[in-house]
């Protein structure tokens, strides 16, 4: 048996692939047996994380649980796509002893749960492949043995990826960048020229896991020109990057989108999920 699991991290959007394989062909490694299974997803794993840390910043995250759910479809061989993904629906998650895992603050963190965003790892075996995502909750009770119930809806989408270019830029950080390909994506670049530098700054809108952090800045006669410093604002909503000199005439915008397929919708109801 093969199992093939493939990581994307930022390092791949730059070119890199890195692959893992788990097992030798031709023998029967012994492998834990799936954890659970609803529908087209799996439990992928479970990992409870009880940290005390000395100096550690008020209100760092130090003790949580996550869960890694595989969103599958038939693999139909060749390169696995790369996908973005959403949960639409996520219904109150509780372990055996009643204590509340997907807390408020836990539901306003989960990212997914409010727009599309590019998956980083996918996994192919057992002549399926697709997603890996991650859902984070409060640590179980230490008396706990199982999670109750963990019931919702995911969107899985297979993605290709398109570099736009706006040879002819207006930024003045009122009006948004136009294409077809951007369809209900508002981004609004913005050049500013001060103390022998130029700004780029780009405003993207909260759903912005369509909008790749790579390969966007100032173009001239097609070359991206090399900046000198590049930064993003705490809420990641807010993008820029400096160069030098006035780089304000005759210049273009570059950014490379995520361009999502038809989704695979997959409802999921896990219940008395066994905790390690």
């Amino acid at each position: 048996m093969m199992i093939s699991l493939k990581v994307r991290p930022i390092a791949l959007l730059l070119g890199a692939l890195f692959t893992i394989t788990l097992g030798v062909e031709g023998q029967a490694p012994e492998l834990v047996p799936t954890i659970a299974k609803s529908g087209d997803v799996e439990i992928q794993a479970i990992r409870i994380q009880r940290e005390t840390v000395s100096g550690a910043a008020k209100g760092a995250d130090l003790t949580n649980m996550r869960i890694q759910l595989w969103l599958t479809e038939e693999d139909k061989g060749g390169e696995a796509p790369q996908y973005l993904a959403q949960i639409t629906k996520l219904n109150p998650i509780e372990d055996d002893t009643g204590k509340v895992l997907l807390t408020i603050e836990r539901r306003e963190g989960l990212a997914m749960l409010r727009t599309q965003e590019l998956v980083s790892s996918t996994c192919t075996t057992r002549g399926r492949t697709g997603p890996l995502i991650e859902i984070t909750l409060d640590a179980p009770s230490r008396r706990a043995i199982s999670i109750k119930r963990l019931q919702g809806i995911a969107q899985m989408f297979p993605t290709t990826f398109a570099r736009l270019s706006f040879d002819k830029l207006h930024a003045d950080g009122v009006t948004p960048l136009k294409h077809p390909a951007l369809k209900e994506l508002r981004i609004i670049p913005n050049v500013t020229v001060r103390g022998g530098k130029t700004t780029l700054s780009l405003r993207v809108p909260e759903h912005r896991g369509r909008v790749m952090e790579y390969n966007w800045g100032l173009i001239r006669d097609g070359v991206m020109l090399p900046s000198t410093s590049e930064s993003m604002d705490g809420s990641g909503l807010s993008w820029e990057k400096t160069y030098d000199g006035d780089q304000s005439g005759n210049v273009g915008l570059t950014i490379t989108v995520a361009q999502p397929e038809t989704p695979r919708t997959l409802d999921f109801d896990f219940q008395n999920v066994e905790l390690p």
